[in-house]
């Protein structure tokens, strides 16, 4: 499983590929990460994955497509593991 990782500035975490169809994301650091399938993202804007194993799971052709963007608002560097289909 690749592992993106996340700081406390909003950055692409997740490279865009066409033809994805869904995207699997785990959080098994001890802060929350925040991720979004826009630049914007912040602790208060996007999807939250909570500390210690939060989850998400996306499908839905085109709309996964996308780069994902991630950000977090403890110290350092935190791990986001992820895969696509």
């Amino acid at each position: 499983m690749p592992v993106a990782t996340v700081t406390t500035t909003a950055t692409a975490a997740i490279p865009g590929r066409q033809g994805r169809t869904g995207l699997v994301l785990q959080n098994l650091s001890d802060t929350d990460l925040f991720v979004a399938p826009a630049g914007d993202v912040s602790t208060a804007n996007g999807y939250k994955l909570t500390a210690n194993g939060g989850s998400l799971n996306l499908t839905g052709g085109g709309g996964v497509a996308g780069a994902f963007y991630a950000i977090h608002g403890g110290a350092g560097s935190k791990d986001l593991r992820w895969f696509d289909f």
